[in-house]
């Protein structure tokens, strides 16, 4: 549907929520570049707020049974294989620390890989809680936001955890990329890579890192806030017109 969409018509203007999106629509439908323009996904900033964290984040750590000392890894997915499950569940393995535990919020099951937990001694180490209204309470109670995607044209739960305080690891792939400066989180070049990414779970507990992320991490994400968003929607939208 895609490819005939892009094939068959010549749209006025084409906005795309990331470069690789542009990049990938020029190369696999020969969008012209000339006609699309770059517009990231926007968070509601009412909802993802770094005072909200900082308020709620004590009911929400013993909400989720959260122990002085954990590290929580937060991992929120529609979907398990695309978004690196699988390598995530082996770099905490292979980082082999007793703190860090995964935390799943997400419309997934963890039948398929139920082994792979069980296998790699993480049964006590991996939670799941099913989909949620309320992902800001997550976050709220989470230490870090990991996402080690192998495809993703934009990703908005990275903005969206970055304008709560919450450092975010994810890949190099994420349309979201750019918002993850090397002051609020880390970046796996090889999302297939588990042993990049133990390495980087592990440089992220050094003593105080993730506190100065969690400083950081709003002013990061203060441009992808829908205030910011709409005025560059509606210049396109009106100079196309």
């Amino acid at each position: 549907m895609e490819r005939e969409y892009f094939t068959q018509h010549r749209p006025r203007a084409v906005l795309c929520t990331s470069p690789r999106e542009k990049d990938d629509l020029a190369r696999l439908y020969g969008v012209d570049r000339e006609l699309m323009h770059v517009v990231p996904n926007g968070f509601d900033g009412r909802r993802f707020d770094v005072r909200t964290r900082a308020a709620t984040r004590p009911a929400a750590r013993i909400e989720l049974g959260l122990e002085d000392g954990d590290v929580c890894l937060l991992f929120v997915a529609n979907e398990l294989h695309r978004k690196g499950f699988s390598v995530l569940l082996q770099a905490v393995a292979l980082a082999s620390d007793p703190r860090l535990r995964i935390d799943v919020v997400g419309r997934v099951s963890p039948v398929a890989f139920q082994g792979q937990i069980e296998h790699l001694g993480l049964t006590r180490r991996v939670r799941w809680h099913g989909p949620t209204s309320q992902v800001e309470r997550w976050m709220a109670a989470g230490d870090l936001l990991v996402l080690p995607t192998q495809y993703e044209p934009f990703g908005l739960v990275v903005v969206e955890a970055l304008a709560m305080g919450l450092p975010v690891i994810t890949t190099a792939l994420a349309g979201a990329a750019p918002a993850v400066s090397p002051g609020t989180g880390l970046l796996q070049q090889d999302p297939h890579d588990s042993h990049e990414l133990a390495g980087l779970l592990l440089a992220a507990l050094t003593p105080g890192l993730l506190e100065q992320w969690s400083a950081a991490a709003p002013s990061a994400a203060a441009s992808y806030e829908w205030s910011a968003i709409l005025e560059s929607v509606e210049g396109l939208i009106f100079g196309a017109a």
